[in-house]
């Protein structure tokens, strides 16, 4: 990617940093440019409506999934969305999403994931070694996830990265690598 080394966490923080300069349609525009910089194919699924945690992550994953199945497009490829989350009707940032995009992904080893948004915490990362890592610490990630506490899950986990000031929307990126 880009001729530099860079391990796929570090390409996410790159793309969702600084994404509070930008509105949401701005910080797609320059995750996508910063993506293609890196040489990663870029899917942007462009701004949403309101969706709750769970049934976003679940089309995130069925768009990974197929992608994977298929060989279609050519790893690296991220997937770029902005908008609001909830959780049980809650306002939620990205902690939820990427929960419930990793138990619906069932911990595949070539994807991470990032978000940052509206949370104090900043910006969160899900790699694939993160729900069973959290399932080892004895963190239950799917009852975090259903009890609002995936925040919670990330922080203890070490997967927050600082975001100052945290955008006003939520910006997802889905990095699919090759396996």
């Amino acid at each position: 990617m880009s001729g530099v080394a860079e391990t796929p966490r570090a390409l996410l923080a790159a793309l969702l940093a600084g994404a509070a300069a930008h509105d949401a349609a701005g910080a797609l525009a320059v995750a996508a440019d910063r993506a293609r910089a890196r040489a990663c194919v870029v899917l942007t699924l462009g701004l949403q409506p309101a969706a709750e945690a769970r049934e976003l992550a679940a089309l995130h994953a069925a768009i990974v999934q197929q992608s994977l199945r298929h060989g279609r497009p050519m790893a690296p490829t991220v997937l770029l969305s902005a908008g609001p989350v909830f959780a049980q009707g809650v306002a939620a940032g990205g902690a939820e999403f990427l929960l419930a995009l990793g138990l619906a992904l069932d911990d595949n080893r070539a994807v991470y994931a990032g978000a940052c948004g509206p949370a104090p915490q900043g910006a969160f990362l899900l790699g694939p070694d993160t729900v069973p890592r959290a399932a080892a610490a004895g963190l239950a990630p799917a009852a975090q996830l259903h009890g609002g506490r995936a925040t919670a899950l990330f922080a203890a986990l070490g997967e927050t990265m600082a975001q100052a000031p945290p955008p006003a929307f939520t910006l997802r990126a889905v990095l699919v690598t090759q396996e």
